[in-house]
């Protein structure tokens, strides 16, 4: 994570209390990513890196604070 960055934000989208058809947040999370330039001299650049291939599986871990 970058120095002074929050590591999420969460916020309220749409309420069923409000007309609406479902209840939605909106949670936004900080990605950080190296291209390969960031490593090799003649590597490609963020703007022309395959974005596809950084496209697959995900694992979903859901945590709940106590107290």
């Amino acid at each position: 994570m970058l120095a002074g960055s929050a590591p999420y934000a969460a916020r309220a989208g749409q309420h069923i209390d409000e007309g609406e058809d479902s209840n939605v947040s909106i949670l936004q999370m900080s990605l950080h990513m190296d291209a390969p330039l960031h490593f090799f001299k003649d590597g490609a650049d963020i703007t022309t890196a395959p974005f596809e291939v950084m496209l697959g599986p995900v694992r979903v871990a859901v945590s709940r604070a106590r107290g």
